[in-house]
């Protein structure tokens, strides 16, 4: 029983009957021409009513849409053929839905056959609008749970399948050398991040490959760790290989187990400020945002402009990244200057972190220490803030105290002091203390402000790592980091949004070292504007070293950039952009380049030239660039030279996930994910980015997924070829962290049909007439004048079953070898 395609007259007759349930009427079967009245029995929909079964409805609660679903319907008097039909809900689609049921002995238990009396609930009440095929629920607040900003109901998180999933990447490239010698080097590098979802657990694993003239056959492990969401506690369980966060000590390697609170099960607002990105996207494009070589966000916006505010920043100081990945093929970057901000969080939420296991360096030869850490930030009342951690290994132990204070439209500061005890190799013993204060305010007019100060008053502070990597497994002391301890350092930064005229930041840095004159400084100015579809930004910076000698050095870099649509001469998405470099050492470099997509931009391309003047030499380089994203990968390959060498290179990545029903191909992601489940829908979009589409069984990947919020996951129906018919182009999702959670398509594969069906007396069978094929669920239909049926998803051959007013008969039927028009056959 499904959203039955009716002819236009009968639908006239059944909407006619389903607004007028106070008045009786009664048809005369007989004004419907070239129909046998005496078989026709109407008196079901003569009151309003409609047959009982299963229908494909839309939910809605309060008037917002919650759901579809199939949905069993009932008489509400099985011994009045007139009556209403009510839906038969049970008590966990309500809960999914989003209503709070107070459970009691009397009620039913939440199985997915029993049905929950709505009416239990006080006020509310269920109305089944027929023609609409909507279930209308109407459900009074006090039943409703409490929705958090951005955050789903927890009822609604969902853990995902068992999959294994492999992300991989492959290089391989020759280059030659323009000498006497004519030398020439290959090398091949494989990325692979693999991982196992098994429940609510996430084991990944990362790791390289590489082949070169040095290194043969060299494997790396990156980092090997399992990890788990706690939700009652909003935290996350670490075992293996992780980094701490940076929120208030600096970020840690470490091998062991770290308990956590997961900011990302709160609502943004709770805890701790985030900068906010803004752009303009010429395309339905791809935003990736990094902070110090980190991914914080990946996501994917519509054209136009654009505002993200909820960055899971790491809590630490470090400019922030910003990738535009334009569908046209056209990237644009910009970077916006960071600090870290006070530390301020709302009343009653806290975040915490608890660490335990061994110091994990980059270098082999750095022993691996004992390490414990622990953090904790607490809101309180005031508007106050407090926050404290604690790191302790053999050669280290320190702890920080610190305070937060919100001051309303004045911004935000916070200030701690830092104690230490730490002995490098070979050193004796040392004490030391920092102070640190930080301030930040986001005012009315766009414009974002942060000073931070940090004065380490004593030659005796140290940080662990600069500690621990003194000691080696040989006994020899590692190079040291400095050879000169910081004595203080002073950074503002300030970011100013100028509505359509683009965006302007600054940011300055002065550096003092002990036992050494002079102080280091770095300014940086830049402004980007997107007007008409044409992207310009200009960028300005100096930096200023002290020598050891004392004497210093200064370097001034200018740089311009333009990028302009050439679409109305040539298509394609075709852009020409040109950049402009000035140093003040060195020679001054003109890069132009040219860039578009073809293919419904699966495949994308772009030439560049670039030319250095030089005293000593002047020099060209070029590049030519190839990528084609297909639906179970991508490929690419590229050529550039330049005076001194000739390099190509060709490489291949994407993703196959193994799972209950096969193994699918996809494009490279990361995080969160949904499997596509749309049975035999065959190469239909599944994305507003190039080359997702299902597959030869109908499943696909659907990456960049936000955990802990609805995710709304849509097929194109412009894309589905004629023998396709999906009941729900879209559907919703709630995943948690790491997930590949189904979203599953309810489809239809087979033909369309219309039947002209008659009696073998030549009396075409009545109006009104239910028909099913082979009691399929969702194949059926309803008669209309003239005996004529429309179906769709219909195998080649069956059985239709026709229901009587007393009896049911079945006819077999078979396709004819050709339709009647490109969309249906004709029996």
């Amino acid at each position: 029983m499904m959203k039955f395609k009716l002819s236009i007259f009968a639908l006239a007759i059944l909407s006619f009957s389903s607004f007028n349930y106070a008045q009786q009427y009664t048809f005369n079967s007989k004004l419907i021409e070239g129909v046998d009245g005496d078989s026709i029995d109407l008196s079901l929909f003569e009151g309003g009513g409609q047959l009982p079964g299963t229908y494909l409805v839309d939910v809605l609660i309060n008037g917002r849409q919650v759901g579809t679903s199939y949905i069993r319907f009932s008489k509400l008097d099985e011994d009045d053929e007139k009556s209403l039909l009510v839906p038969c809900l049970s008590s966990l689609q309500l809960v999914q839905y989003g209503v709070d049921i107070q459970e009691t002995e009397s009620q039913v238990e939440q199985t997915e056959d029993a049905c929950f009396d709505i009416a239990s609930l006080s006020g509310a009440n269920a109305h089944f609008n027929f023609n609409a095929l909507t279930l209308e629920l109407s459900v009074p607040q006090i039943y409703l749970k409490k929705s958090t900003k951005g955050i789903a109901n927890p009822e609604l998180w969902n853990e995902g399948i068992t999959a294994f999933i492999l992300n991989y990447k492959a290089t391989t490239t020759h280059i030659t050398y323009k000498s006497n010698v004519r030398e020439s080097n290959d090398s091949t590098w494989v990325q692979l991040n693999s991982g196992l979802n098994l429940g609510a657990w996430r084991i990944r694993n990362n790791s390289t490959w590489k082949n070169t003239k040095s290194d043969t056959n060299q494997w790396e492990n990156i980092a090997l760790y399992a990890e788990r969401g706690l939700y009652s506690l909003k935290s996350r369980l670490t075992l293996g290989e992780r980094y701490t966060s940076g929120d208030v000590f600096d970020s840690v390697p470490f091998r062991g187990g770290m308990l956590a609170t997961d900011d990302k099960m709160s609502p943004s607002s709770q805890y701790q400020y985030s900068p906010v990105v803004r752009g303009v996207a010429r395309t339905q494009a791809r935003v990736e945002v990094k902070q110090n070589g980190y991914t914080i966000y990946d996501g994917v916006v519509a054209p136009g402009p654009f505002e993200l505010n909820d960055l899971s920043v790491s809590g630490a100081s470090g400019d922030i990244t910003v990738t535009v990945w334009e569908t046209d093929g056209a990237p644009q970057e910009f970077v916006i200057p960071y600090q870290a901000p006070a530390v301020s969080v709302k009343e009653g939420y806290l975040r915490y972190s608890v660490m335990s296991g061994q110091y994990r360096p980059s270098d082999d030869n750095i022993k691996k220490q004992a390490l414990a850490q622990g953090t904790a930030i607490y809101g309180l009342p005031w508007d106050m803030t407090v926050f404290t951690g604690i790191q302790l290994a053999e050669h280290y132990q320190s702890l920080l105290l610190g305070v937060g204070k919100t001051l309303g439209n004045f911004g935000a500061l916070s200030v701690d002091i830092t104690q230490n005890h730490s002995q490098r190799w070979g050193h004796d013993t040392q004490d030391g203390h920092s102070l640190q204060f930080r301030y930040n305010k986001e005012f009315d007019s766009n414009t974002q402000l942060s000073l931070a100060s940090y004065q380490y008053d004593s030659k005796g502070f140290d940080s662990l790592s600069d500690t621990l990597n003194t000691y080696t497994k040989n006994g020899w002391k590692n190079n040291e980091s400095s050879s000169y301890k910081q004595k203080s350092r002073f950074a503002v930064t300030l970011n100013q949004g100028l509505a359509e005229w683009g965006n302007i930041s600054a940011s300055g840095y002065r550096d003092d070292y002990w036992d050494r004159s002079g102080s280091d400084n770095t300014y940086n100015i830049s402004y980007s504007v997107l007007i008409r579809n044409v992207t310009a930004s200009l960028n300005w910076q100096k930096t200023q070293y002290t020598r050891e000698n004392g004497r210093s050095s200064n370097d001034n870099i200018i740089s311009v950039w333009l990028s302009v649509p050439l679409d109305e001469w040539v298509g394609g998405s075709t852009r020409v952009s040109y950049r402009y470099t000035e140093p003040s050492n060195g020679g001054d470099t003109h890069a132009v380049g040219l860039s578009g997509n073809a293919y419904e931009q699966r495949l994308n391309w772009n030439i560049s030239q670039q030319y250095k003047t030089n005293s000593a030499e002047n020099s060209n380089n070029g590049t030519l660039n190839l990528q084609w994203r297909g639906a179970s990968g991508q490929i690419n390959s590229n050529y550039s030279y330049s005076n001194h060498y000739n390099q190509t290179g060709i490489g291949v990545s994407g993703s196959v996930v193994a799972h209950r029903d096969g193994i699918t191909l996809s494009q490279p992601f990361e995080g969160t994910a949904a499997l596509i489940e749309a049975p035999g829908a065959a190469n239909v979009k599944a994305s507003s980015l190039p080359g997702i589409e299902t597959d030869g069984r109908g499943y696909a990947i659907q990456p960049y997924l936000i955990p802990y919020q609805e995710n709304t996951i849509t097929l194109n129906p412009a894309s589905f070829s004629s023998d396709i018919d999906v009941k729900n182009t879209n559907t919703k999702v709630v995943p948690t962290e790491g997930a590949v959670i189904p979203a599953k398509f309810i489809t239809q594969i087979g033909a369309k049909a219309l039947f002209n069906l008659k009696f073998k007396n030549g009396k075409v069978v009545p109006f009104g007439t239910l028909v099913t094929v082979d009691n399929r669920l969702g194949i059926n239909g309803i008669v209309g004048e003239q005996g004529n049926l429309y179906l769709s998803g219909i195998p080649e051959e069956g059985l239709l079953q026709i229901k009587l007013k007393n009896e049911v008969c079945s006819v077999k039927y078979q396709l004819p070898p050709k339709k009647n028009n490109d969309i249906y056959y004709q029996l």
